[in-house]
C-alpha cells in the first residue's frame, strides 16, 4: 500500500487477494465465518483466568464455544483441540497468541 504527505495519506486499502498472505487471509475468512455460530450470539458466558491464559467461554444447546488468549510473557497451556489458532503450538500458547476450542457437553 502506498502513502505519503497528504493529500496521498487518504489513498484506499487495496483489497486484492494477492496481496494478502494466504495464512492471514484465512485465519480472517474463518474468524469472520464464526460469527455465524448460533452459541456465539447467545449462551451462558464464562470469563477467567488459568495457566497463564485469559479465557472466554460461551455454551449454549450443549455445545461451547472457548477463546484462549496469552496476555502474559510465559506460555501458556490450554486444553482441547484448536479450530483456529495464531502463535499457538498443540496445547502451548505464546505470548499474544490464541486458540478458539470448540466442545460439546
Amino acid at each position: 500500500m502506498e502513502g505519503g504527505n497528504d493529500p496521498d495519506n487518504r489513498r484506499g486499502m487495496t483489497w486484492e487477494h494477492n496481496h494478502f498472505t494466504d495464512t492471514k487471509f484465512l485465519l480472517f475468512r474463518n474468524l469472520i465465518l464464526l460469527r455465524h455460530e448460533e452459541q456465539l450470539k447467545q449462551g451462558d458466558i464464562e470469563i477467567g483466568y488459568d495457566n497463564n491464559l485469559l479465557y472466554i467461554k460461551r455454551t449454549y444447546n450443549r455445545t461451547f464455544y472457548t477463546l484462549y488468549t496469552n496476555v502474559s510473557n510465559e506460555i501458556g497451556h490450554y486444553k482441547g483441540n484448536a479450530i483456529l489458532s495464531n502463535n499457538a503450538f498443540g496445547s502451548e500458547i505464546r505470548k499474544d497468541g490464541f486458540a478458539i476450542v470448540k466442545g460439546y457437553l
